[in-house]
Formats: C-alpha cells, sequence, structure tokens
C-alpha cells in the first residue's frame, strides 16, 4: 500500500521540481537579462568613469541609451528633467533635439568608438546645450544636487562640421547653477566682429576682478601658440580651474589638433597654451565654488553662425590632473577599457528590443524594475523549495 502511494505521488514530484526549476531559470534569466539603467555622472567605458575613483566627478563617452542599450545616446527628453534615466543625468536646454538622442553613430565618426554627442546646427539656437552637476563625495546621487567643488580639471574631445562657420561662439562653459558663466567659457572668435571659417579661441571671463576695469576678458593663449578651430578636424582640449578671491585662482588650458577621424592623432602630449595664475575667480551671486559644467551650442546671432556644429566625446571631469588624453596613463588613469555602464545584453538585438519598448513606456519601464527587485527573492524561494522537495524522498 505504502509502495503504491509512492508510485502515486512520483508524478506530482516530478511536476514539483520541474515547476522549482523553471522558476530558477526564469528568475535567474530575470536578473542577467534586466535593463541597466544610467548613472546620473558616471556613462563611460575610461577607466576612473564607474564611480571607483573618487577624485573623478562626471563622464560621458555616449555609447549607450539610458537604459543600457546601444546605439548611444546624451539625452532624449529636451523638456525633461535630469533625473529621467533617458537623459542620463544631463539637462538639455527645452527644444527639439536635432539629430534625435543629440548622438551621430556610426563607423567614421568618431575615433574613440561608435557615437559622439552631436550639438546639431550653428544657427543661433541652445537647443542641444545640455548641463549637468558633479558627484562630490557624498554630495550627488541623482544628478540634480549642486555640489560644490573648489578645483577641477576637464578633458574634452570635439569636432565641427567641415562647412562650419562661426560668429562669437560658447563651447564649455564652467560655472555654478545653472546659468551665467561663474568661472570661466571656452569662446570661440570671442568679440569677433565678422563670421570666419578658423576660429581663434580664447577663454572668457565675466566675473574676475582685476583682470581689466569690469573684470571681463577674452583671454588668449600666453604661454603656448594660438591655435585656430578649422571645420572636419578634431580637437583636444583640457581646463584647469581654481576658484578663488585673494589672487590665489587659476586658469589653465591645453589645447591640440588631432586630425580628421581617419587619421586621428593629437600628437605626442598635451600642448599647454594658457596660464592665468594669480587671478580672481569669486563667483557670482548664485555662489562661489564651481557646481555644472555646461557643454555650450550657443553663437550670436550677429555675427551668424552656420553649418554643422560639434560633435563631443570622452568628457571627463576630476580633481586631480591634468587628465591627459584619452588613453594615456598619468594621475587619472585614463587608460580605456570596456563599458560598464551597460549590461552583456545590450548589444544583443535583445538589448536594442527593450531599450526601444522601455523609452516611451514608463509603465513597463516601472513593471520591470519591480520584477528585477523581486528576482533574488523568487530565487531564494525556488531554491529553498527544491532543496525541501528533495529532503522529502
Amino acid at each position: 500500500m505504502a509502495t503504491g502511494q509512492g508510485r502515486l505521488d512520483m508524478p506530482n514530484e516530478r511536476w514539483r521540481n520541474a515547476t522549482v526549476r523553471i522558476l530558477l531559470t526564469v528568475g535567474l534569466a530575470l536578473l542577467l537579462s534586466g535593463p541597466a539603467w544610467a548613472h546620473p555622472y558616471y556613462n563611460s567605458g575610461e577607466s576612473g568613469c564607474d564611480g571607483s575613483n573618487s577624485t573623478v566627478l562626471r563622464c560621458e563617452d555616449f555609447e549607450h541609451r539610458g537604459d543600457g542599450s546601444l546605439p548611444g545616446a546624451w539625452f532624449e527628453t529636451a523638456n525633461g528633467a535630469i533625473t529621467n534615466i533617458f537623459n542620463k543625468g544631463w539637462a538639455p536646454t527645452p527644444g527639439s533635439i536635432s539629430p534625435p538622442r543629440a548622438v551621430s553613430c556610426g563607423a567614421g565618426i568618431t575615433p574613440f568608438g561608435n557615437c559622439a554627442g552631436d550639438s546639431g546646427l550653428l544657427n543661433g539656437s541652445q537647443a542641444t546645450s545640455p548641463l549637468g552637476h558633479f558627484k562630490v563625495g557624498a554630495c550627488g546621487s541623482t544628478g540634480a544636487e549642486f555640489c560644490n567643488v573648489g578645483e577641477v580639471y576637464v578633458r574634452w574631445y570635439a569636432q565641427w562640421g567641415s562647412n562650419a562657420v562661426w560668429g562669437q561662439h560658447k563651447h564649455m562653459n564652467v560655472t555654478n547653477d545653472d546659468g551665467d558663466i561663474a568661472f570661466v567659457n571656452v569662446q570661440l572668435n570671442c568679440g569677433g566682429g565678422s563670421s570666419v571659417t578658423s576660429a581663434p579661441v580664447t577663454l572668457q571671463v565675466l566675473h574676475s576682478p582685476g583682470i581689466s576695469p569690469d573684470g571681463t576678458a577674452c583671454l588668449s593663449p600666453n604661454v603656448g601658440p594660438a591655435l585656430n578651430i578649422t571645420g572636419g578636424r578634431w580637437y583636444f582640449f583640457e581646463l584647469h580651474v581654481r576658484v578663488g578671491s585673494s589672487n590665489n585662482a587659476l586658469i589653465e588650458g591645453w589645447q591640440n589638433d588631432c586630425g580628421p577621424t581617419a587619421s586621428f592623432n593629437c600628437g605626442a602630449a598635451p600642448t599647454r597654451r594658457w596660464n592665468y595664475p594669480n587671478i580672481n575667480l569669486p563667483g557670482n551671486a548664485n555662489g562661489s565654488q564651481i557646481q555644472t559644467l555646461w557643454v555650450e551650442n550657443w553663437c550670436s546671432a550677429v555675427p551668424a553662425c552656420s553649418g554643422d556644429g560639434a560633435r563631443w566625446d570622452m568628457i571627463k571631469v576630476a580633481t586631480a590632473g591634468p587628465i591627459g588624453f584619452s588613453g594615456a596613463s598619468g594621475p587619472s588613469n585614463t587608460s580605456l577599457r570596456p563599458a560598464t555602464g551597460a549590461t552583456a545584453l545590450s548589444g544583443t538585438i535583445a538589448g536594442r528590443v527593450l531599450g526601444s519598448v522601455l523609452a516611451p513606456r514608463p509603465a513597463i519601464r516601472g513593471f520591470l524594475i519591480v520584477v528585477v527587485l523581486a528576482t533574488p527573492v523568487l530565487i531564494i524561494v525556488a531554491f529553498y523549495a527544491l532543496r525541501r522537495t528533495r529532503s522529502r524522498r
């Protein structure tokens, strides 16, 4: 009788074991293939850009979208909050996004990967002029916080279209709050009275008592030869900015001509062209500390700008430097490595489909977040159920 009952229980036990194994497999699959949400500060495969290096405050290489899928993106919601995962910690100026996702992707676009940030046209619009904040120690978790830092190094690469014509053009603004030029801005054709196809580069300050009678200036290269910008070529830039109000502030700048993408070569080492020590950079009414990096695409109406605006790549902000070329050894350890912002699923067809499904559907995103969070519990329950089933044999 007992033997017969055991035989009757065997099919149920097999079904129970199969069900537990299926639950365990599904749970593991969900855990491993869940969407990877973008970080509000660190979205780059460059060394130190995963939050492990406390001196690195922000990174962007444009290679993945906010859900970790491919191809890449800069930001996707022009009127969205900085905390929107598809904006990756960037707050764009309200307006249309052109090109879509503010990137250009494909072979030959950038020497650093597949995608580069794209600011659109040089037409006086600031639609593609996003700003971002910094992760400074314990300050910063959503990207929206203003975290104070007194000294930064900012490194990036930029290339304008071969048809670019510049009026007066704001390019990179180290500031506070979300406006003004509190400290320094890289300005092309600063004060120029006419449009140019070969643009001089200056460092513009608006709040520097003592540097001029009104505290404003366009600072030309003073320790290296001037290097004008022309379209179709990549340029390396790095800024070093230290604030202060007792003749203890500093601005340094490096710039190299790296040539077109096909023959990219920045030379042996970054060339320092600006060195303005012992100046004053007290800030403005918003504060005395650096809080914001504003990647600018502003152009004057007169003289006019036209053509294709800047593409950007390998943005990195740190308190230690100089940062140097991407891939170079140095204080910041900037050797390239595989991106950590996306999961292994990112580059697959499934990853692309997931990204296209999630982007316009916040309700589905919320459901999947719940599923992914619940997956470890599901795995534990299935594991103990399997052990209990086996212990009864």
